[in-house]
């Protein structure tokens, strides 16, 4: 049957694609998202290698897909939604991911305009009752109100971010502790691949603001902020081939120069362990690109194959007559091994982290 021999062949080029990236895997494993994801990958017959357009394809599918009559448009929805994302990343007592109904209609009734100011909260709170039964973007659990996915919050907000004028887009990001803190981090990796869309030069100013608002008495700690988010961002730019003009290249390359020695012999005897240990706290946090830039293949030392001689125990520790002072030994023997490859840093809590997400292993108890 020609009808499913097509299905066939989408299933097999769909888990291709679902296999092809790890950030993609852990988006299949929900539901919701794996059914757009599919349908995404009907449409356009591929999914987009770039993260922020792939979120684009999936939330714009959910908006269109969701009943019209009576309601807002698509796009009206996701600029809807990305106030609200946004509204709740810069949560006045902090990053929230689920909100009161009434919090979150006042954090977007202001967008209803065209209605008098009196009236502009109740169409706020319609709408969110509306969207909450079948956008598939916004769910509701009791009185309050929250994304269907958390990366969902952090798209949308990058969205809105995205869509600002240069100064008041960087009016939200100035404050380093925003900037670089674990709830911003997936918002402003977003975020450079949104801007990318509305042409390079933006992403170079965004890159740029950033090296400029570390002065000449930048701290190791905010060198190491700096250069992990700036890593970070580039190699989600990296499916797009951006690459930093050669000024900023050169300022990102200091910033590498200066912060990489931490995790050297020679480099660590040349600063405080306190310093060194904010610094890697730092680099961690804001995304330690020591895997994942384009000088990665200095991060592995290859060892050569060759013999290696290991000893023979003849008795078992667990047996009770073992004499654990007698060291009786059998005899050495050769093990042969073929060359491998060994980290040049120890593996990190982040990359630990990482490991367990992009292969579902199951953390130890």
């Amino acid at each position: 049957d020609q009808n499913q021999d097509a299905a066939a062949d989408h299933r097999l080029k769909l888990r291709g694609a679902l296999d092809a990236k790890p950030e993609i895997r852990r988006m299949a494993r929900n539901p919701l998202m794996l059914t757009a994801l599919a349908i995404v990958h009907w449409n356009d017959r591929r999914l987009p290698e770039q993260r922020a357009e792939l979120y684009e394809s999936v939330v714009g599918w959910l908006a269109k897909a969701r009943p019209r009559e009576g309601r807002e448009s698509a796009d009206r929805c996701l600029e809807l939604m990305g106030a609200l994302a946004l509204g709740m990343q810069e949560w006045k007592n902090g990053h929230r991911v689920q909100l009161g109904k009434d919090e979150a209609a006042a954090l977007i009734a202001d967008e209803f305009r065209e209605v008098t100011e009196p009236d502009r909260f109740s169409r706020a709170r319609q709408f969110l009752s509306a969207e909450e039964v079948d956008s598939g973007i916004i769910s509701s659990i009791g009185s309050d109100i929250r994304f269907w996915h958390r990366t969902f919050q952090e798209y949308l907000a990058a969205r809105k971010l995205a869509g600002l004028a240069d100064s008041k887009l960087w009016e939200h990001i100035a404050d380093d502790a925003r900037r670089y803190s674990t709830e911003w981090r997936e918002a402003m990796l977003l975020l450079g691949g949104l801007i990318h869309s509305r042409g390079r030069g933006r992403v170079d100013w965004l890159f740029s603001q950033m090296f400029q608002s570390m002065s000449s008495e930048a701290t190791l700690v905010q060198k190491a902020r700096c250069f992990g988010l700036a890593g970070a961002m580039l190699q989600d730019l990296a499916p797009v081939k951006y690459a930093l003009p050669a000024d900023l290249a050169e300022r990102f390359a200091g910033m590498r120069d200066s912060v990489m020695p931490i995790f050297t012999v020679e480099g660590a005897e040349k600063v405080h362990y306190k310093d060194r240990v904010a610094a890697a706290e730092a680099l961690g946090q804001a995304g330690d690109p020591r895997l994942r830039m384009p000088w990665q293949e200095d991060y592995w030392v290859e060892i050569p194959g060759g013999t290696f001689l290991i000893e023979a125990r003849k008795a078992d520790r667990k047996e009770p007559n073992y004499d654990a002072d007698a060291r009786d030994y059998e005899r050495f023997r050769e093990v042969p091994l073929t060359a491998f490859k060994i980290g040049r840093f120890p593996v990190t809590v982040w990359e630990y982290e990482r490991y367990l997400r992009d292969t579902g292993a199951d953390r130890p108890g």
